[in-house]
This record gives structure tokens, C-alpha cells and sequence, in this order.
């Protein structure tokens, strides 16, 4: 929930764009019964072949009953200052404050209740020379609640996460053509991480003393003719535990690849049968290797999906507008993980070949 004031003013000559308001958040997190059991063999989600396992597991006591709340609130206001007609500065405040409790366990057992306030400044400077081309660079902190999952052990203390970052970039524009560029620096402090699994095979979280991450980011978006478009990214990213354990310090953040990037085509136009406008359209999704554990002592694969669509709009059937789209997702069936855990034994593995179709008529 939030509450804004936008306004344009002209002060000392200069055009102010202000902006001032409050937000508030509320997370509430409930579950029940954990169940968990050794690890097993005999499935292979590249050749899965279900039936074999027969479902086992205990409830663990300890990770069961999470109950996790957070309320965040938080006002700021920000200044756009048009210095000259090429120039504009900005500027501002927010004020954020959040309080958490959490607990687990039968009996439940509540560990944390706390709250914590900070104030986090920024500031930016855009400076266009010319028509199509533009300059920035800012300056920001960031400050929040690091979530805590079932079936994890918090190890140590617990203390919100706080960064601080950099960056500058430029954009081209043209002909309905878009690209971007920007290098990034970002430290953050009480990074929650996974560290391995304990001897009851429950995940051990803790706070990271510092992290960092530094980096290019490119885009090309936008119109190539008629009917073609395009959007192409690209990012290369340096992310690693700065100050830590001498096990860990210096090595690659958990799930963070060093390269990643995607290309899509949109075909759009308008079919010649009854008028019915037709956008389809596909591309590949590029993701590198990534660290799975603290000391990158694992790694998972790095990967490639193939995804398309493809879309119809008849204006006049049955005197009514039908939309029909049709989505692919994963078309070659790639395996692969998307989400490393921190442990060799727990990774999410991503989605397999699926389509989904969606129809609308419009009343």
C-alpha cells in the first residue's frame, strides 16, 4: 500500500518534479508440518521415471510451524531539479523502518522479534548533449529484512541486510530503437546465504560479513522494420563473498552467473483472412555455470531454454473481439538447475517443456 504526492514546481528559475509519500508492507509467513527424509537414490530428473520411490519421510519438529511476520513502513521524498535544458539532478530520502518476528518448532519456539530503522539517501545526475543520446550515473543504499525459509537453521545472529551502489550508463535512442549500457558496483552487508546441510540434513543459512558485485549490463530494444522487433541483453557480473570465513572469502556468490543473456523476435502484423492481427514471436534465454556452494566447491551447468508464442486477435467474430494466445515454454526439454541451494544434495531443477493457452472475448 502507498500514498504519493506528485507535483512540478518552478523555483530559482528551475522546474522541480517532487515527489513525497509513505508505503506500508505486511508479510505473513505459516506453514505447517515439515517432512523430511534421508536422501535417496534411484530417479533421475533428466530420465524421470516415477513410481520406484515409494513416499517416505518424518515430520521434523524443529523446522515445522514457521511463522514469520514482517511489517515495513516507510516515507520519502525525491527531487527532480532541471539545472539546464541537457542537465538534471536528483536527489532525495526514504525513511524505512521494519519489524520482524519469527519462530519455528513444535512447541513453537519464537527466535527473533526485532525491528530496526535507517535512512538511505540518493542521488543521480542525467546529462543529455544531444537529441538521442544521454549520460547518468547515481548513488543509492539499500536496507531490508532478510527472509528466513522452512527447513533451514539460522546459524548466528540475526541482522537485516544494508548496501550501498553505483552506477553509470548511457542510452541511444532512435528510430524507435533503444540501447543501454551500464556498469555497476555494489557492496552489501549480513548477505543471508546457504552453507551446506547439517547432520540432520536441514540447511544451515547465516549472514555473509560482506558482499560484492560488479558489472556490464547491455540491452538493444525496440522497432527493427514493419513488422520485426527485438529485445537482446547481455550481462556479465563479478559477485563474491568480499569478508567472511577464510573457507569462503573471495569465492563466487551461490547462483550468480558471470554470463547471461537473451535474444527475442516479434513477428507483428495483420493476417489477410477477416482482418485478425498476429504477433508470434521466440528466442533463447542463455544462463552461465554458477557456484552452488560457499566455497565453491560445486558447481551446476550452465544452460539454454527456447521459448515462443504466438497470439491472434479477431475484431469482429460473433459481433464480438476473441483474443487467443498460445505460449511454449522450454521447447527442446532442456534439463537443467535454476536454482542452487548451497548444497549438492537440494537444487531446484527448472521447467520442462510446457504449453499454455489463454482465451478472452471481449462484452
Amino acid at each position: 500500500m502507498a500514498l504519493d504526492y506528485i507535483g512540478t514546481h518552478e523555483l530559482w528559475y528551475m522546474k522541480h518534479e517532487i515527489t513525497a509519500g509513505a508505503d506500508y508492507e505486511n508479510r505473513n509467513q505459516d506453514q505447517g508440518a515439515f517432512i523430511q527424509s534421508a536422501s535417496q537414490g534411484g530417479f533421475n530428473p533428466l530420465k524421470p521415471v516415477y513410481g520406484r520411490l515409494l513416499p517416505t519421510g518424518r515430520i521434523n519438529a524443529a523446522n515445522s510451524n514457521l511463522q514469520q511476520n514482517i511489517n515495513s513502513v516507510s516515507g520519502y521524498l525525491k527531487d527532480n531539479i532541471h539545472l539546464t535544458q541537457s542537465l538534471i539532478a536528483s536527489g532525495g530520502v526514504r525513511y524505512q523502518w521494519f519489524a520482524l518476528r519469527y519462530g519455528s518448532g513444535i512447541p513453537f519456539v519464537q527466535t527473533t522479534d526485532a525491528s530496526y530503522t535507517k535512512a538511505l539517501p540518493f542521488a543521480a545526475l542525467v546529462w543529455q548533449p544531444l537529441k538521442r543520446i544521454s549520460f547518468y550515473g547515481d548513488y543509492s543504499q539499500s536496507f531490508g529484512a532478510n527472509l528466513l525459509s522452512a527447513g533451514t537453521v539460522l546459524e548466528g545472529g540475526y541482522k537485516p541486510t544494508t548496501g550501498r551502489e553505483f552506477e553509470v550508463g548511457a542510452r541511444y535512442e532512435s528510430h524507435g530503437l533503444t540501447a543501454d549500457i551500464a556498469l555497476f558496483h555494489i557492496r552489501k552487508k549480513n548477505v543471508l546465504q546457504t552453507a551446506g546441510l547439517n547432520s540432520n540434513g536441514d540447511l544451515i543459512q547465516r549472514l555473509t560479513g560482506l558482499a560484492g558485485s560488479k558489472g556490464l549490463e547491455a540491452s538493444l530494444t525496440g522497432t527493427l522494420t514493419r513488422h520485426w522487433s527485438t529485445i537482446l541483453s547481455y550481462a556479465w557480473t563479478d559477485a563474491r563473498t568480499l569478508r567472511d570465513t577464510p573457507q569462503t572469502e573471495g569465492h563466487q556468490l551461490i547462483g550468480v552467473p558471470r554470463n547471461a543473456g537473451s535474444l527475442f523476435l516479434t513477428w507483428n502484423g495483420v493476417l489477410p483472412w477477416y482482418r485478425v492481427a498476429m504477433r508470434a514471436g521466440g528466442g533463447v534465454h542463455l544462463v552461465g555455470t554458477r557456484a552452488a556452494t560457499l566455497d565453491n566447491s560445486f558447481q551446476v551447468p550452465g544452460y539454454g531454454t527456447v521459448d515462443a508464442f504466438a497470439s491472434w486477435t479477431v475484431p469482429k467474430l460473433f459481433s464480438r473481439q476473441m483474443n487467443l494466445q498460445l505460449n511454449a515454454v522450454n521447447l527442446l526439454n532442456q534439463g537443467y538447475i535454476i536454482a542452487p541451494t548451497g548444497s549438492a544434495f537440494r537444487n531446484s531443477w527448472g521447467q520442462g517443456r510446457s504449453f499454455a493457452v489463454a482465451t478472452s472475448v471481449a462484452f
